[in-house]
């Protein structure tokens, strides 16, 4: 008798401690689950300027002008489209030098050009006259005066890129900026009639003393603003 009460005491706590792995084993089984299932996800909050991947699990880490990367509020600096850094709008490029050689005037490191000789800045045969203006070294100021009509500003570089037109000046004058710096057009008086500005990826802005027509193409430009132009 004693034997038979033995082998049933065994057998329940053998079939207690069946159950119990069983049941270790099925919640095992379910937590691996559970963390297979989890992905992490991108707070685009904490990205700074730029914006989540494609999967949305992470940060980007970089961009270009033509695959993007950044918040629409940034703008990519990625010289020949090569992997470059996202930056809060109205960016610009360290400042360096004024090029005094290339420059009418130096203000600080802003390099000032001014069209104030006899056709200096108008197109003397048929064609578009192209004025470039490199703003790799240090911001660049062009003023026009009464010319620049019937011209295309070209601006390219990091550093803003600002075109002032006196009285009467820039008709139908085209500016486009570069892709990575600001870009301001100011509008004296009479002048800009018909004026066109393309803008970049960064600020860019146009300023008129009077209800001037122009057409501003923002295009990708992060921060887009006109005052008075039409």
């Amino acid at each position: 008798m004693q034997t038979g009460k033995a082998a049933q005491i065994a057998l329940i706590v053998g079939a207690s401690g069946l159950v119990a792995f069983g049941c270790q084993f099925v919640a095992g089984i379910a937590g691996l689950s559970a963390t297979d299932d989890t992905e992490e996800t991108c707070d685009e909050a904490a990205c700074g300027p730029y914006a989540c991947n494609a999967e949305g699990t992470a940060c980007n880490t970089s961009c270009t002008r033509m695959a993007g990367g950044c918040k629409e509020d940034a703008v990519c600096a990625s010289p020949m489209n090569q992997p470059g850094t996202c930056n809060e709008c109205g960016w610009a490029a360290m400042p360096g030098v004024c090029p005094s050689v290339e420059c009418d005037s130096c203000a600080g490191n802003v390099c000032t050009r001014i069209c104030d000789q006899p056709n200096e800045c108008m197109q003397a045969d048929a064609g578009t006259l192209n004025i470039p203006i490199d703003t790799r070294a240090a911001p660049v100021r062009l003023e026009c005066k009464d010319q620049c009509h019937d011209v295309l500003v070209s601006c390219g570089g990091g550093s803003p890129c600002e075109v002032v037109c006196e009285e009467g000046g820039c008709q139908n004058m085209t500016l486009k900026c570069s892709p990575d710096g600001e870009c301001h057009l100011v509008c004296k008086g009479q002048s800009c009639a018909g004026a066109t500005v393309i803008c970049g990826d960064n600020r860019c802005t146009a300023t008129c003393d009077t209800a001037v027509e122009i057409e501003q193409t923002c295009g990708g430009s992060c921060d887009c603003k006109s005052e008075t132009c039409l």
